[in-house]
């Protein structure tokens, strides 16, 4: 179904500060309920919203930008480690795997 109500920037922004000024969550399902219009167009609007105040809360807060420099690194490292041991437990995994497989294949040619 196809709606006739086009949303746009300026209403996905009203209906983003109303959702959080009420405690809801400025989710697109939500925005486009006050919006109407494709959720495509409310989800490239949500990006402009979002990406503004996170631009204005670095602007009033210094500290902001200050702290996500510093993290950034930290984070880079704790996602690195967390992958290879991901990896390693997915590779113990499949060599269990295999060895449960080759006994199965064993078992059936006796």
């Amino acid at each position: 179904m196809v709606s006739k109500t086009v949303a746009n920037l300026e209403s996905v922004r009203s209906a983003y500060q109303q959702l959080l000024a009420r405690g809801n969550s400025p989710s697109a399902a939500n925005v486009l309920k006050l919006t109407g219009g494709s959720k495509s167009t409310v989800l490239k609007h949500l990006a402009v919203v979002r990406s503004e105040r996170l631009n204005a809360s670095h602007d009033d807060d210094p500290s902001a930008s200050f702290l996500a420099d510093i993290a950034e690194p930290v984070l880079k490292k704790l996602w690195a480690a967390a992958k290879r041991h991901a990896e390693g437990a997915l590779a113990a995994e499949v060599r269990e795997f295999r060895a449960a497989y080759a006994g199965l294949r064993e078992d059936s040619s006796c």
